[in-house]
C-alpha cells in the first residue's frame, strides 16, 4: 500500500490527486468515474463505469457533503491517502 501526503480539503469540498496517484490506478482527468463510500474511519474511492463523480481536468476529486460532514472535514483539513492495487483510502490525519 502506497502514501501519499499533503492531501487537503478545499472551499468546494475537493481534493486533487496526484499525477502518480492517478497514472498508477489509471485514472484518467475528465474521463474517469469514481465512487466514494464511508466505511468505518475510512472512506474508499473505486472507479465505476457510471454515476458517482468524475476527476476533473487538474485531478480534483469532489468528496460528497455527506461524507466531510461525517467526518468533519472542512476548507484546509488535511487527509491521508492511501492507494491499493483498486482503491484509493482517504482518511484524517
Amino acid at each position: 500500500m502506497n502514501q501519499f501526503k499533503n492531501h487537503k480539503v478545499d472551499t468546494l469540498g475537493r481534493t486533487v490527486l496526484n499525477k502518480e496517484l492517478c497514472l498508477a490506478l489509471g485514472l484518467k482527468s475528465g474521463e474517469t468515474n469514481v465512487s466514494l463510500t464511508a466505511v468505518g474511519s475510512l472512506v474508499i474511492m473505486q472507479r465505476t463505469n457510471s454515476g458517482g463523480c468524475s476527476i476533473d481536468q487538474l485531478g480534483r476529486v469532489i468528496i460528497p457533503k455527506e461524507i466531510r460532514q461525517k467526518f468533519n472535514w472542512s476548507d484546509g483539513s488535511e487527509l491521508e491517502v492511501y492507494q491499493t492495487d483498486s482503491t484509493v483510502i482517504f482518511k484524517t490525519a
